[in-house]
């Protein structure tokens, strides 16, 4: 995520959350929890971006959380948290969809030899 975000909870009350999303099923620091449904309206990551002015000072803070791609329905398989180069905080989140075979898919016993 760009450095000039912040996953920060003391935000949480002056900033207008993005109106028919969930942001519930977000732990402490603003991060959806592993195991849990998600749909289009749920939030992965919360995150805030400091609105300036002309001259450059903080006016205030806006709501920009990351939500899942459009249709994606499913739960979440693992968090991965991490920190990149720059020294920031950042998050890997891997949603795992349900589905059903269809005609045509590979399937294998389980000692079957798929690859050849």
């Amino acid at each position: 995520f760009p450095s000039h975000d912040t996953v920060d909870p003391k935000y949480r009350e002056t900033v207008t959350r993005k109106e028919g999303y969930n942001y519930d099923l977000l732990d402490g620091d603003g991060i959806i929890k592993p195991g849990v449904e998600v749909n289009e309206k749920t939030i992965l990551v919360g995150k805030v971006r400091p609105e300036t002015n002309q001259s450059g000072t903080v006016t205030g803070y806006s709501d920009v959380s990351e939500v899942p791609k459009r249709g994606q329905v499913g739960f979440v398989d693992s968090v991965y948290r991490y920190v990149n180069r720059d020294g920031l905080r950042a998050v890997k989140i891997r949603v795992a969809e349900h589905r059903v075979p269809v005609l045509g898919d590979k399937v294998s016993a389980r000692h079957g030899q798929k690859g050849t």
